[in-house]
């Protein structure tokens, strides 16, 4: 979105989300302790490419004893920590449910869902976000940082990158142990960055000479094998007008700093209404622009919120095209990637954490871009 509001890191909601003693005093009814909860403390997160991992648990009520489910629906007897060997390379599911002392069987189980990559590949999951909501051009909503939570992604391209603290932010979209860039300015007031569960190696931006808020942020990232992966984070300006210059702009900065060859992928919020207005052939100087799109669940392309223009995109290169594979998530594979529209996805359990209601949230003017590849360790 693109609406000219004030710096979201001002932003105080005024709402304190949190519950005191588990439960609140609402006129003189005392709704009473919270029903306990199963709780995965740790586990795998996104892909991995070891075929062992650990997984632990708990619940809110002290004596609780627990069933586990691994790829399946067939519940055993279990204790944390959940110790798993001989890992297949594909998409997994652990389930847990805790039981009471006094027998209750907590209704919602706690789920875990993560990848293991082929042997001598690595699994990459691309993500374009400009997924702000509320009024002021900001993450703290929440409801941005449960999509992007709810697929797990490797790296994710972020426009509009305001948050009350950044590293909070990153934590709840993805978890602590990714690394994450933005760009930074006097004038900069809805930047882009970067989020990447590898190592960054580089990272800074390039001057958009068309835009006064925002500017093309890049990093190089570490990932396994010989080769790194290049990242470009943009969020271009509304009128096709303008892209006949920021595209040109943006293939000469590429050409300048990425060597020829290299993996590299570039997107976010590009804001075209259509796929061949002359911004699309400019970029198709350096990356794969008729490879096919993502869709959603009824073969909608589309990514505004009336799912009506495609505005946003994850390009590669030819190399890294090269490695595209197909975005699976929960019971669904979509061959070319997924657009992310919680008003449409089923089934909604598929995507932990998530309600259906992030993607209609108030100022939700676009849907997240997934694509997936295996790169050669």
């Amino acid at each position: 979105m693109d609406a000219g509001l004030d710096d979201a890191g001002e932003q105080d909601s005024g709402v304190d989300s949190g519950l005191d003693d588990g439960g609140r005093d609402g006129g003189g009814f005392d709704a009473g302790p919270l029903p306990f909860d199963t709780v995965i403390v740790t586990s795998p997160l996104g892909t991995i490419t070891s075929t062992s991992a650990t997984i632990t648990f708990a619940a809110t009520e002290a004596g609780a004893s627990f069933a586990c489910a691994f790829d399946s629906r067939v519940y055993v007897a279990c204790v944390s920590p959940w110790d798993m060997t001989g890992l297949v390379s594909g998409q997994h599911l652990f389930s847990v449910r805790a039981t009471s002392v006094d027998g209750i069987v907590d209704p919602t189980p706690a789920e875990a869902r993560f990848n293991v990559a082929p042997p001598g590949l690595t699994h990459l999951r691309v993500m374009a976000s400009n997924l702000t909501s509320g009024n002021l051009q900001s993450y703290d909503p929440g409801e941005g940082l449960r999509l992007i939570a709810s697929v797990h992604p490797d790296v994710v391209l972020m426009q509009e990158f305001n948050c009350s603290s950044l590293r909070s932010c990153v934590d709840l979209a993805t978890g602590p142990q990714f690394d994450y860039v933005r760009e930074a300015g006097p004038m900069i007031r809805i930047p882009n960055g970067i989020i990447s569960r590898f190592p960054i190696l580089a990272s800074g931006q390039w001057d958009d000479p068309y835009a006064t808020d925002r500017e093309f942020s890049w990093a190089r990232l570490d990932v396994p094998g010989p080769d790194d992966l290049y990242v470009v984070s943009v969020h271009l300006a509304t009128t096709a007008a303008t892209h006949t210059l920021q595209g040109p702009a943006l293939v000469e900065f590429i050409n300048s700093n990425v060597p020829a060859g290299a993996y590299l992928v570039v997107g976010g919020d590009f804001n075209t209404s259509n796929r061949v207005e002359a911004l699309v052939a400019t970029l198709g100087q350096v990356l794969m622009v008729d490879a096919g799109y993502p869709v959603d669940q009824n073969g909608n392309g589309n990514t505004s919120a009336p799912r009506s223009k495609p505005l946003d995109w994850v390009l590669a290169s030819p190399s890294l095209q090269l490695r595209a594979t197909a975005t699976v998530v929960g019971t669904s594979t979509w061959a070319k990637g997924l657009v992310l529209d919680t008003r449409v996805y089923t089934p909604l359990s598929d995507l932990p954490g998530l309600d259906g209601g992030e993607s209609s949230a108030v100022n939700m003017q676009h849907m997240g871009v997934v694509r997936d590849f295996l790169i050669p360790n």
